[in-house]
């Protein structure tokens, strides 16, 4: 989407069926997009300039909410349904530690 004028400028269908976006996050570099897939149990990383799926990363069940480090090094995702917090190594696409939280998590704020 285009901020200044609010314009969709495309749309992509994302590989699980069970997907139904929470959250979205742009990493540091401005190169890929973290998706929140809420049901999909995994954030989907996409190319910002053609929003092709690149990977995906499963973590707990329902992540709703998503943060990133200010380094861009990590990405922190609400697992609702779990109770925790994952923790994605952004340059391996993979999950480092998971943290046991409070009861349905659903966003998250980091301030490293």
């Amino acid at each position: 989407m285009d901020v200044a004028s609010g314009t969709i400028l495309g749309k992509m269908a994302l590989s699980d069926d069970q997907a139904k976006p929470k959250d979205i996050v742009v990493s540091r570099d401005g190169k890929r997009l973290f998706v929140a897939g809420g049901r999909a149990n995994r954030v989907f990383v996409l190319d910002a300039n053609t929003l092709e799926v690149i990977t995906s990363v499963p973590v707990g069940k329902r992540v709703w909410g998503l943060a990133q480090s200010r380094d861009g090094a990590h990405l922190y995702t609400t697992d609702g349904a779990d109770n925790q917090v994952s923790v994605i190594d952004t340059k391996s696409n993979s999950v480092a530690t998971t943290i046991k939280v409070g009861d349905a998590p659903w966003g998250i704020v980091i301030d490293d």
